[in-house]
């Protein structure tokens, strides 16, 4: 079975054909994971993140690219998405906002369902959000459920290297490594 990966809305929103800012680099990890045979882990949560309708644009105008909106399509229809159900987890969530910093709890509380597919899944998340991954950095420090879900961030690490070499267990992306500060670029 190939691994699957959840990927942030944000990189799916910054993935595109232009080359500028975040869009190769998130472009370049979409494909990356589909080059390196991976699935993507889908919830209806993420896939309602993915698809909902922009606010003050035309119809169709969805959070993720143009770009991404075709490269999702290739992937459903050969069969690389892996859809959960049930993946919430309130004693966890409960947790993680008790062991997070107090002016973190919105950003936390946000993208708790990305922790909650990770654990349900394969334990790998791509994103390009560097205060969610260094709250729950912070948060690994405590909940000790967190410390092995690998947390790639799409712009400053080798991220495409690391999906077309299949997605690795890597220490340095785990949440709980503590070599180097949460969030610094490794």
């Amino acid at each position: 079975m190939t691994r699957g990966i959840v990927v942030d809305t944000c990189v799916a929103r910054a993935a595109s054909t232009s080359e500028g800012g975040p869009a190769k680099p998130c472009r370049d990890c979409l494909d990356a994971l589909y080059a390196g045979g991976l699935s993507l882990v889908m919830t209806r949560q993420l896939w309602e993140e993915w698809l909902k309708q922009r606010k003050n644009r035309p119809a169709g105008s969805y959070y993720l690219s143009s770009y991404t909106y075709i490269w999702l399509t290739n992937m459903l229809s050969r069969k690389r998405v892996l859809w959960f159900t049930g993946v919430r987890r309130d004693q966890l969530r409960a947790q993680v906002l008790a062991a997070a910093d107090v002016q973190a709890h919105d950003q936390v509380h946000k993208d708790l369902h990305l922790i909650e597919t990770a654990l349900a899944s394969d334990e790998r998340i791509l994103s390009k959000d560097r205060p969610a991954r260094r709250h729950f950095c912070g948060a690994a420090q405590k909940v000790q459920e967190l410390r092995p879900i690998l947390w790639v961030d799409a712009l400053r690490d080798r991220a495409a290297e690391w999906l077309r070499s299949g997605a690795p267990d890597l220490p340095e992306y785990c949440l709980g490594y503590r070599a180097a500060p949460c969030g610094s670029p490794l």
